[in-house]
């Protein structure tokens, strides 16, 4: 019922690169819980869970400097007359800083808030999967290494149906983008078969990754998908929203997954979506939402306000009951699929796509996080497809992704195991960005949530 790329819930590319530097920096100044900006800082007596297991190093000390993780130890001695911020964390837990894969920017007036709420949330990268624009204006206007109070930006190249490639037109697209601030290319639509090839057979050539939905075209207005064995077997590095998947037949579908895995395709399935755009929390268990909770009231009246409005428009109580049923087959053949993925050891992505009325930036990761638990996924691997996951489709897992010696300081502190229940991932306490912490209370205290 509700349009995912509706005007006041997406992006609109109409910012400026210097006030958005200016509030950012000053913004940083103010809500970094560090007293000299930059200082080091000495975790004491944490519980750490790297991700490049699921083992936990109890009672251990972690140094920060620079924003780089210098040293994990038993017990560590700054030197003499250094000026350190110590944090004693005893009983609790850190794990790397989550990364959103799939997220949404907003107006200039909102884009301060929502950066925020991904700090608070804990996510400290998140992959602009925005497809209602073209981002090459914001790739002039945001350079993401000198954001400061931000998650990390990962930008995209939107390719959409209107954009056809021969092989020339594509390897000199490619040969663009691989030394531009573009991080991937998201394909939101395509023009035809041949230019899914031709992309294909460039990026390979280039190293540039290529992503988003599944490739599908149309033709005399009927909508074409490209072979699914084709697209596994192409350089398509993750498909958004299980799309593909849910056209096979159900017999197909564990096939389907092992070839997956054969191939090393990431899935990022957004399930979160589907449950709001489709009112399967309809009529009231979606205030039962962990975001219900916490969204700012004004906020929340505009959405219960929104939210009967399009009742209305939709036809009522019946209708919406009528459109609920009808997709629950569809979505319950997406949670089938989702376990076989899993079962498979498919490489997962998880990504919050807020945008319907009652999801929250940032936050939305946790109800994500909460459906694939109730499928049955297990805490350490959802908790790997917000960490080391990322780092491994960005190939950067040298710099980011688990918590060990020489890699970014991004980490988030929790007052309980995550691992024990991924519930457990509300209690954060403190959020690391490269080396900078943010407290969450005064994060949530600035943005008026609960």
């Amino acid at each position: 019922m509700f349009n995912k790329y509706s005007f006041q819930y997406r992006f609109k590319e109409n910012f400026n690169t210097t006030q958005i530097k200016a509030f950012l920096t000053l913004f940083a100044f103010s809500i970094c819980s560090n007293e000299v900006f930059g200082q080091p800082i000495l975790l004491q007596h944490v519980n750490v869970i790297t991700m490049s297991d699921s083992l936990i190093r109890y009672n251990q000390d972690v140094f920060i400097q620079d924003g780089k993780i210098t040293k994990i130890a038993g017990k560590i001695k700054p030197k003499r007359k250094q000026k350190v911020k110590i944090l004693s964390l005893k009983g609790k837990y850190i794990i790397p800083g989550l990364v959103d894969m799939h997220v949404h920017l907003k107006t200039e007036n909102e884009l301060e808030d929502q950066l925020l709420y991904y700090l608070a949330a804990g996510v400290t990268g998140i992959r602009v999967m925005d497809s209602k624009s073209a981002q090459n204006e914001l790739t002039k206007k945001v350079t993401d290494n000198h954001i400061t109070a931000a998650p990390k930006l990962y930008l995209s190249y939107i390719i959409r149906r209107e954009n056809s490639y021969s092989q020339e037109s594509a390897d000199s697209l490619m040969s663009a983008l691989k030394t531009s601030n573009y991080k991937f290319v998201k394909l939101f639509s395509l023009s035809n078969d041949s230019t899914f090839q031709h992309l294909m057979n460039s990026s390979k050539k280039y190293g540039v990754i290529v992503c988003g939905h599944y490739p599908i075209y149309r033709q005399f207005s009927k909508a074409i998908p490209i072979d699914f064995d084709k697209v596994l077997n192409s350089n398509f590095k993750s498909i958004e929203h299980l799309g593909g998947y849910t056209q096979l037949p159900d017999d197909k579908i564990a096939l389907a997954a092992q070839q997956t895995k054969a191939n090393n395709i990431f899935n990022c399935p957004t399930i979160d979506w589907d449950i709001m755009a489709y009112d399967l929390m309809y009529p009231n268990e979606y205030k039962q939402r962990f975001t219900y909770s916490m969204i700012p009231k004004n906020t929340l009246d505009q959405y219960e306000q929104d939210y009967l409005t399009n009742i209305n428009k939709a036809g009522g109580n019946d209708a919406i009951i009528d459109q609920k049923n009808k997709y629950l087959p569809t979505y319950q053949k997406k949670i089938n699929i989702l376990k076989n993925l899993y079962q498979y050891k498919c490489p997962l992505l998880i990504g919050g796509d807020a945008g319907n009325l009652f999801q929250m930036d940032g936050f939305n990761l946790y109800e994500e996080m909460t459906l694939w638990s109730q499928a049955g996924i297990d805490n350490f691997t959802i908790l790997q497809s917000a960490s080391i996951n990322p780092s491994l489709f960005f190939e950067e897992l040298n710099k980011n992704g688990t918590i060990e010696e020489g890699k970014s300081a991004n980490l988030i502190v929790l007052e309980k195991n995550p691992l024990d229940n991924i519930l457990n991932i509300k209690t954060i306490q403190y959020t690391f960005k490269d080396g900078m912490m943010f407290e969450n209370a005064i994060l949530r205290s600035k943005l008026g949530i609960h």
